[in-house]
């Protein structure tokens, strides 16, 4: 659904992702697959190869390849028509649910700090030279949605800039733990098959330089907005308030991520601080994604970042 690549089913039995849009260096599609299958991770579609071009200023990828989930369904269609039932049916539990989001993004996590033959040392302490870039990226999606969203959202964005500006400026400078991480999590790349559950599209953000490390964080500010994100979709269509909804299952997912990642020995990885200033982050490149491929996705960012902002820290 809205990709900004090409995806090809070949023979019900593999999908090719043509890349359009990818910076011209992004490893992610030739590492990361291989890598997690070498840490053990099989919540993913199996990755079968890749095509890429070797030229004078070094390698760019053309596409990836990955086996074909038979039957699977796509997040944003799932959780969208779950939550719906449930406001027909009080029975339906639409919450539980985000558990599973947030116990596989734990196990993706640690599988992606695990050293292997592909990446032999996965994790390290960003430098504050590679902290600050983050920080500067946030302000520089800042001034980009202020610049370009217009309309009523843009008067409201304008409005919201110093609660923005003080938003990111509580994201700490010291150094932090970072690992590859995925470079665009969301609930519409958690593919439900017969299989169960299975992480998809670790190409990155088509927006981004296609850069492997970075906070877990961000990943986990992402996921946990695209939930807000399914509430107003639904919301918009129903004309109903889903903000309970969108509390409580963003809550589950959070609380679920937490637990997973202790079992596993791997809280160290996650930096809480960065959590709120990231999810705050996440919704400036989302008016900056509707901006350049999906004009009428900004309402949704919209709604989301008002509501983030009136809920305290």
């Amino acid at each position: 659904m809205d990709q900004s690549n090409e995806s090809i089913v070949v023979n019900e039995l593999a999908v090719v992702k043509r890349f359009v849009w990818i910076a011209s260096h992004n490893e992610r599609p030739m590492l990361l697959p291989a890598h997690l299958l070498a840490a053990g991770f099989e919540e993913m579609p199996a990755p079968l190869g890749n095509a890429r071009w070797r030229h004078d200023d070094g390698v760019s990828p053309l596409a990836s390849i990955m086996a074909h989930l038979p039957g699977a369904s796509d997040g944003w269609d799932r959780y969208g028509e779950l939550l719906e039932r449930s406001l027909d049916g009080r029975s339906v539990d639409a919450i539980e649910p985000a558990a599973a989001l947030g116990a596989v993004t734990a196990r993706l996590h640690a599988s992606l700090a695990t050293p292997t033959e592909v990446l032999p040392a996965p994790s390290a302490a960003a430098s504050e030279d590679t902290v600050a870039a983050w920080w500067r990226r946030a302000g520089n999606d800042l001034d980009d949605a202020l610049s370009s969203v217009d309309g009523d959202e843009g008067a409201r964005l304008h409005g919201w800039e110093r609660t923005i500006r003080d938003e990111l400026r509580q994201l700490p400078r010291c150094p932090t733990t970072a690992i590859p991480i995925h470079g665009d999590l969301h609930v519409g790349q958690f593919l439900r098959w017969r299989g169960g559950l299975a992480v998809s599209d670790l190409d990155g953000d088509p927006l981004g330089p296609g850069t492997l490390e970075g906070p877990l964080a961000k990943n986990v500010a992402s996921l946990v907005q695209s939930i807000d994100h399914v509430g107003r979709i639904v919301e918009a269509r129903h004309g109903v308030s889903v903000a309970g909804w969108i509390r409580d299952a963003s809550d589950r997912c959070l609380r679920a991520y937490r637990d997973e990642l202790a079992r596993l020995g791997a809280s160290w990885l996650f930096d809480e601080e960065l959590l709120r200033p990231l999810r705050v982050a996440q919704e400036l490149h989302e008016f900056l994604y509707a901006t350049h491929y999906l004009p009428g996705w900004r309402s949704v960012p919209d709604r989301a970042i008002a509501a983030l902002l009136e809920t305290e820290a």
